[in-house]
C-alpha cells in the first residue's frame, strides 16, 4: 500500500478546517435571538375560518347533550362537537409548534335568518369531564346559525 503525503496532508488540512468551521457556526447558533430563529425557522400560524348562511325554519324541540360522565378520567387531547338544529358549524384545530413565534387567526361569519318554534336546549351532563386531563375543546349548540372553534398551539 502506498501513502502519499501530499495527500494525507491535504486530508487533515480538510479535516482541520472543516472542525473549524462547525465550531464557528456552532457559537453562531447559540447566539441566533428569537428574529433571527423566526427567520430562519419561520413562524406558526394556525387559521380557522368558518362562514355560514343560509335560512332555517325548526319546528319542534332541538337538543344538543354531552351526557352524563362523558368523557370523564380522559387525558390526552380531544376535540367533541355536538350540535343540534341547523345551519351550525364547529371546529377544533390544535398544532405542535416549535418555533418561538406562534399565532392563531380566526375568522367565524354566521348570516343566517332562521325561525325557531319550540326550545333549544344544549347542555353538558353531571359529571362530564370528571376527572379528566389534558388539553380539550368541547362544542355543544343548539339552535340554529351557531358558529364556533377551539384553536390551541401548543410549543
Amino acid at each position: 500500500m502506498k501513502v502519499r503525503t501530499p495527500l494525507i496532508a491535504a486530508a487533515a488540512l480538510s479535516v482541520a478546517l472543516a472542525l473549524t468551521t462547525s465550531l464557528a457556526m456552532a457559537d453562531a447558533t447559540l447566539a441566533m435571538s428569537d428574529a433571527d430563529n423566526s427567520a430562519v425557522f419561520g413562524a406558526v400560524t394556525l387559521s380557522a375560518s368558518q362562514q355560514t348562511d343560509g335560512n332555517a325554519s325548526l319546528d319542534g324541540f332541538t337538543a344538543a347533550a354531552l351526557g352524563t360522565d362523558a368523557l370523564a378520567k380522559m387525558t390526552g387531547n380531544a376535540g367533541v362537537n355536538i350540535a343540534s338544529g341547523a345551519l351550525n358549524m364547529q371546529t377544533n384545530t390544535i398544532a405542535l409548534a416549535t418555533t418561538q413565534e406562534a399565532d392563531v387567526s380566526t375568522r367565524q361569519t354566521a348570516m343566517t335568518t332562521a325561525h325557531i318554534s319550540g326550545n333549544s336546549i344544549a347542555s353538558l351532563g353531571a359529571g362530564a369531564l370528571r376527572g379528566a386531563s389534558g388539553n380539550f375543546g368541547i362544542n355543544v349548540a343548539a339552535g340554529a346559525g351557531n358558529v364556533q372553534i377551539n384553536a390551541m398551539i401548543v410549543h
